[in-house]
């Protein structure tokens, strides 16, 4: 199976013309699916074994990097202890306030020779992300389906809904079928990535709107604009 990648656009100042590569992992593996392939490739040995025999050295590589050595794992990975924090000067000691004694790892020789040989790399199309809004309700609560109420208190749920309120081009817009000009959310009473609470604006009698939120993702640049896939309609004031 190929490494699956896509190319993102430097955010560096300087770097318009430089792109780097995004891995798409194709899921996570754990001890027991480590057994489950050792398995799966042919062994005499019994999978409760196989699991035993992991777990105990799991639990002698903790035991040797407690005693402050560095550990090679059969060429797989090499693990040594250090210490975060910065020291004051060459008479400071370690204050487990300021530091922090943790476990760093690298990639082993032998690891990283065999996967640059075998390797394969597969290109995919970058994924744009928007908006995505997945769910419209009101209180109070229309009669019927695809309708809106000025006025009323409304929650959109979904993923990366929140915006900045202080930009003019981002917020909660209710734009006409017609191309007429969009009126925007005012009222926000909550403004997080999973759900928007705000009151509906005053809207015009007898039109059909569609509901977009925009916003820049993750600090962008670029203004993404997601919207509900139903079409709201005002049919009278309330």
């Amino acid at each position: 199976m190929a490494i699956k990648y896509t190319l993102c656009k430097s955010p560096l100042a300087g770097s318009e013309n430089r792109w780097s590569a995004s891995i798409h992992t194709a899921g996570s593996a754990g001890l027991d699916d480590v057994v489950d392939r050792i398995v799966a490739q042919g062994t005499t040995v019994r999978r409760a074994d196989v699991l035993a025999v992991l777990e105990n050295t799991l639990t002698a590589v903790d035991s040797m990097l407690l005693d402050g050595m560095r550990v090679q794992l059969g060429g797989i990975v090499d693990l040594f202890p250090r210490i975060k924090g910065t020291f004051d000067g060459p008479t400071d000691a370690y204050d487990p306030t300021r530091h922090k004694l943790d476990i760093a790892a690298m990639a082993g020789r032998r690891l990283r020779s065999s996967f640059q040989t075998s390797a394969a790399a597969s290109k995919r199309a970058a994924v744009t992300l928007s908006p995505s809004l997945a769910a419209f309700s009101q209180t109070p609560a229309p009669q019927q389906s695809g309708i809106v109420i000025p006025g009323s208190i409304a929650v959109i749920n979904g993923f990366r809904l929140k915006f900045d309120s202080a930009k003019a081009d981002e917020g909660i817009f209710f734009c006409p079928l017609d191309g007429s000009d969009p009126i925007k959310a005012s009222s926000i009473q909550k403004n997080t990535p999973k759900e928007l609470i705000f009151l509906v604006p005053a809207l015009a009698t007898g039109k059909d709107y569609h509901l977009e939120i925009r916003a820049r993702i993750r600090g962008g640049s670029q203004l993404r604009t997601g919207r509900l896939d139903a079409t709201l309609t005002l049919i009278m004031d309330y």
